[in-house]
C-alpha cells in the first residue's frame, strides 16, 4: 500500500485524479492515513469506478462521502477535517475506546456468529408485534398493489406469530397467483450529495470501510457485525460499497439475487440492520425482497 499522497498520485497517473488536489487525512491517532479528492457530484459513480479499477495499484478502497455542513468557501483540507469522517461518535456499542479503533473492529468482525446476531435482532423487533395489526396492514398493502387481497377465511392460514412469518405467508400468496410488483418504489434510488469527496482508505477491502467511517446503524450494536455482514454480501453477491453518507450506504452489486428465495434471505438481513430502508419508503419485506431480484444496486438507510 502506498504510504504518502505522492505515492498514491503516481498510482493514479493517467486517471481523472491526476493533478487534482489531494488531502492527507490521519485516521485518529492510529498512524494510518487516508487521502481525499473532491469529485464531480454529476459523475460520482464514474469517479468511483475509475478509482476502483486502480485498486490493485493503490491497495486502497475508494469510498465516496458527503462533507455535511462543511465551512462554505473553505479549502478541501478544512472541509474534510471539519467533517471528521473517522470520528468514533456512534461507535459506543463497539466497546472501550481502544476496541472502537478501526483495526480492532476489523479483527473482531472475523470471528462473529452472524446468524445468531441476526436472530437476536429479529427477536428484538418483535417487542411491539401485534398479529391482528400486521394481518390488516399486510392485507391493505397487497390490495394496494394488486387490487385484491386474501379473504377473511384465509386468515387462519396466513396469520402467524411474527411479522416476518406473516410477510412471508403473504409473499407466497402473491407468488401463487402470479402477482408482480411493478411499482417504482421497489427500485433502489441513490442519494445524490452536494459536496462529495472520494476517500482512499488504508484497506483494500470495501466492507472494512464501515470500521473507519461511522454508520448510524452501528449505534445500536458493535460495528464489527456490520463489517462482517458487508463482507458476507461481497462474498455472496459481489456487493461493493461505493458511497457512505453516515446514514446511507450505497452498493454496486455484481451478482444480485436471481431467485426470490435468495432475495428474501438477503432482504431480511437488510431489514434487520437497516429497517429505515423499508420503513421510510413504506414498503414491506416481501416487496423489498422482490425488488432485490436482479437489481445491481442497493440503498441501505438507517437514521435516528
Amino acid at each position: 500500500m502506498n504510504e504518502t499522497k505522492e505515492d498514491l498520485a503516481r498510482c493514479l497517473e493517467g486517471t481523472r485524479f491526476s493533478g487534482e488536489e489531494m488531502v492527507t487525512l490521519p485516521v485518529l491517532d492510529t498512524g494510518e492515513l487516508a487521502f481525499g479528492v473532491a469529485v464531480d457530484p454529476e459523475d460520482i459513480e464514474g469517479a468511483w469506478r475509475e478509482a476502483r479499477a486502480c485498486l490493485e495499484r493503490t491497495g486502497r478502497w475508494p469510498v465516496v462521502i458527503e462533507l455535511w455542513s462543511s465551512p462554505p468557501n473553505a479549502s478541501l483540507f478544512a472541509r474534510l477535517t471539519s467533517s471528521q469522517p473517522f470520528s468514533r461518535f456512534g461507535f459506543e456499542q463497539s466497546g472501550t475506546q481502544k476496541e472502537r479503533l478501526p483495526r480492532a473492529i476489523i479483527e473482531r468482525s472475523k470471528r462473529l456468529n452472524l446468524d445468531r446476531f441476526l436472530d437476536k435482532l429479529e427477536r428484538a423487533s418483535q417487542e411491539d408485534f401485534n398479529g391482528e395489526e400486521e394481518w390488516e396492514s399486510a392485507r391493505a398493502t397487497t390490495a394496494y398493489f394488486f387490487g385484491e387481497s386474501p379473504a377473511d377465511e384465509e386468515r387462519p392460514r396466513l396469520i402467524a406469530d411474527s411479522r416476518f412469518e406473516i410477510d412471508r405467508n403473504f409473499l407466497d400468496w402473491e407468488l401463487a397467483r402470479g402477482k408482480r410488483v411493478t411499482d417504482s418504489s421497489m427500485e433502489a434510488v441513490w442519494y445524490e450529495p452536494n459536496d462529495p469527496v472520494l476517500l482512499f482508505l488504508p484497506t483494500s477491502v470495501g466492507a472494512e470501510a464501515l470500521a473507519y467511517v461511522g454508520w448510524w446503524g452501528s449505534t445500536y450494536h458493535d460495528a464489527a457485525y456490520d463489517v462482517a455482514l458487508a463482507r458476507r454480501w461481497e462474498r455472496e453477491f459481489g456487493a461493493e460499497l461505493v458511497s457512505h453518507y453516515g446514514t446511507m450506504l450505497q452498493f454496486l452489486v455484481e451478482r444480485p439475487p436471481d431467485s426470490i428465495e435468495t432475495a428474501w434471505k438477503l432482504g431480511r438481513e437488510h431489514c434487520l440492520v437497516a429497517p429505515c430502508s423499508l420503513l421510510l419508503p413504506g414498503i414491506g419485506l416481501r416487496h423489498y425482497s422482490r425488488g432485490l431480484v436482479d437489481s445491481d444496486r442497493w440503498f441501505l438507510h438507517e437514521r435516528p
